[in-house]
């Protein structure tokens, strides 16, 4: 499965064997975005930086691509 940042659409696979089977909390490693996201539902809300305080956006999947991550982490090497 690809897994793709909602904010700047770095995307990266991530084996079908490490995929989690609950909603994560993902961190791209190029834009530093956090996103939560499931397998089934894709990318539920956009997380502010670290250190703010405002509250997360909802967001949609990414546009035709599914969405994916490890869990709580960056997302794997390529």
């Amino acid at each position: 499965m690809d897994i793709v940042c909602p904010q700047c659409g770095f995307s990266r696979r991530l084996p079908e064997d490490r995929l989690p089977g609950e909603v994560v909390i993902a961190t791209c490693p190029q834009c530093a975005c956090r996103f939560r996201f499931s397998v089934r539902e894709g990318v539920l809300t956009v997380l502010p930086p670290r250190g703010q305080d405002s509250a997360p956006q909802a967001r949609g999947p990414a546009q035709g691509a599914p969405s994916g991550a490890a869990r709580g982490e960056d997302l794997p090497p390529g």
